[in-house]
């Protein structure tokens, strides 16, 4: 018997399931009823792929095993071939029941809640199986793939570093972390990852719409339209895909196709985002609302989709509806927001402290030579939503300016400088003359021999001190406008995770307070230039203050500043559609609409220093 048991065996192995069924079929006439051979026949057509054979011996097993735990695994595993895992479910949960140390059935029932989209449910199962076999790096990748479902990225992290460790190359558990680095905050480390990946292999088509978004994030156009574009050919994740391609194509100011695009999805079922990009583009219809709003009140959907529907919305019925009506549209957005980062604008009013604690009049004062004297650098700051691209469109119509939008690098630079703000007391004179040497380079780089780059990160406000430092001749433009109307325009767009503050009016008003504070120490306490434009008197009368504007850039005036819409280039804000129309002041004065809803702002804004400074994260509330 063992002889035939063992022919079977390996001619099963070798992949003759024709002599393994034969040599099976012998044993099993000489012990009809042994339920162990039943298992092994069924384990065996299962590997033939023959599923319903398969199923017809671990049944016939069953019945006489019915506590044994091998036969429910392989029943669970059998399952999941079958693509049934709420069946497998059950025959893991039996299996674990029966042998609470069997780990491959704490894998499989992981996996089935997965299937399932049951991230938390598998998360302890997943765990349970990689503390049985802590190095097999697929039970550690499945383990991170449902940390970074359930939101919890830095758990995530963990698990494909360690899976890393075990197989260092593995481009799919690359991604994964980068994935992962992204849901931390981290966009940049996990582009990083994303380019190294792909300069070695293809991109797998099942990531290519997610890490699309993640190069998005960065502003590299290039790389997220090559992703965009490789998906939809796969059709993996085509509605992420084809929102983002809208997306892009909006950037470039190319609305009608956007629009086609968007209209033209399948089935005619717009996404949440979908509806906000053409309520961005002043192309949403009235005739919208009902499927707007079943999107808006769908609990199944996530947070983050329902909060992007609830913002278009808000865009929609504010051209309608009454004012209380749509604010509280926006409301709903906003607090639907908030649960997606944690907001504790405390934390950014101690760092905006020690700044201008460390960078004083006496500190420039004592390193005024430290820094490269090179001119060419702008950089066009503020508060969000106050005007800064614009001022940026503005400049970018001079045919000796090359604007170079949002970029990253002061923030390299300060990430950079281990113990900052304090620590920047210790480095050395060549530290801030390379320093800016490297970033001037890299503003000029694409700027094709035009004598100035601009830099319009609005948060720049906070870096002044340290760009003075290392950049001297650079110009700093700083863009005011009326502050209940900068809230309401940062209030009703959706920022996500980039600009937590702007979701809650409170916090929107302590770190407008705080802005005005950093601005007042820069200008009067240290002496720094800045040249304020202010808003509303720039879209009153342009010419006086674009002429303004280049006589303190250093700039001859050019008459094509004047009419900044005319330029033709790709604007990755939320004044896309503002910037591709004349200089006008529509916005002005919107805010006495909503002046009551607006109170918590106007409050946190008038409040004194050391309240504003004490407010807690922001509630739900």
């Amino acid at each position: 018997m063992e002889q035939l048991l063992q022919q079977a065996r390996r001619a099963a192995a070798r992949g003759l399931f024709d002599d393994a069924r034969r040599a099976y079929a012998k044993a099993l006439q000489a012990l009809p009823r042994q339920p162990q051979l039943m298992l092994e026949l069924g384990v065996m057509e299962a590997q033939a792929g023959d599923l319903k054979r398969a199923r017809a011996w671990l049944e016939r097993a069953l019945k006489l095993l019915p506590r044994n735990a091998d036969v429910q695994f392989n029943l669970g595993e059998l399952a999941l071939a079958e693509q049934r895992p709420d069946a497998a479910e059950q025959h893991f949960r039996r299996t674990v029941a029966l042998d609470p140390s069997h780990g491959d059935a704490a894998f499989g029932l992981g996996r089935s809640l997965m299937l399932m989209k049951r991230h938390e449910e598998a998360i302890p199962w997943l765990k349970r199986a990689v503390t049985a076999s802590p190095r097999d790096a697929e039970m550690l990748n499945l383990l991170g793939a449902a940390l970074n479902e359930a939101k919890r990225h830095a758990e995530a992290i963990e698990a494909f570093r360690s899976s890393l460790q075990i197989e260092p190359g593995r481009a799919s558990t690359q991604l994964s972390l980068a994935v992962a680095l992204d849901g931390i905050g981290d966009p940049q480390r996990a582009h990083e990852i994303i380019r190294h990946v792909e300069a070695r292999t293809p991109i797998p088509a099942t990531l290519a719409a997610r890490l699309a978004v993640i190069c998005y994030s960065v502003k590299d156009f290039d790389g997220a339209g090559r992703l965009v574009e490789q998906a939809l050919a796969s059709g993996h994740g085509v509605g992420r895909a084809s929102d983002l391609k809208a997306k892009l194509m909006i950037d470039a100011g190319d609305f009608d196709g956007a629009e086609t695009l968007i209209r033209s999805n399948a089935g005619g079922r717009t996404s949440a985002s979908g509806w906000l990009n053409l309520a961005m583009m002043n192309r949403l219809e009235p005739e919208a609302e009902p499927a707007i709003r079943a999107l808006a009140e769908d609990e199944s959907r996530s947070n983050e989709e329902r909060s992007i529907a609830h913002f278009a919305l808000y865009h929609l019925l504010k051209r309608r509806g009454p004012a209380d009506e749509a604010f509280a549209a926006l409301d709903l957005a906003n607090r639907l927001s908030r649960g997606l980062k944690p907001i504790d604008v405390s934390r950014d009013l101690e760092l905006s402290r020690r700044i201008t604690q460390v960078f004083d009049r006496a500190f420039f004062e004592s390193r005024k030579s430290d820094g490269d004297p090179a001119e060419g650098a702008i950089f066009v700051l503020g508060m969000p939503r106050s005007g800064t691209t614009l001022v940026e469109q503005i400049l970018a119509a001079h045919r000796d300016v090359h604007a170079g939008d949002e970029r990253d690098d002061i923030l390299k630079l300060r990430k950079s400088i281990e113990g900052y703000p304090e620590a920047v007391v210790e480095k050395p004179p060549g530290f801030a003359r390379e320093a800016g040497r490297g970033i001037l380079r890299s503003m000029l780089a694409q700027a094709d021999g035009r004598r100035f780059a601009t830099d319009k990160l609005p948060a720049n406000y906070l870096n002044i001190g340290l760009i003075r430092w290392i950049l001297p001749k650079a110009c700093f433009v700083y863009c005011r406008r009326t502050p209940e109307d900068n809230a309401l325009s940062i209030y009703e767009q959706n920022f996500g995770r980039n600009i937590t503050f702007a979701s809650d009016l409170k916090a929107c008003g302590a770190m407008y307070r705080d802005h005005l504070r950093m601005m007042d120490h820069w200008q009067g306490g240290c002496a720094i230039p800045v040249h304020t434009v202010d808003y509303e008197a720039l879209v009153g009368d342009p010419e006086p203050h674009i002429r303004a504007l280049l006589d303190f850039v250093g700039l001859e005036f050019d008459a094509a500043c004047l009419k900044p819409e005319k330029v033709e280039r790709s604007v990755a804000t939320a004044s896309v559609w503002q910037v591709r129309q004349p200089i006008a002041g529509g916005s002005i004065g919107k805010w006495r609409r909503f002046a009551e809803q607006l109170r918590p702002f106007t409050e946190a804004l008038r409040a004194g220093d050391e309240e504003a400074t004490a407010l807690p994260p922001a509630s739900d509330g």
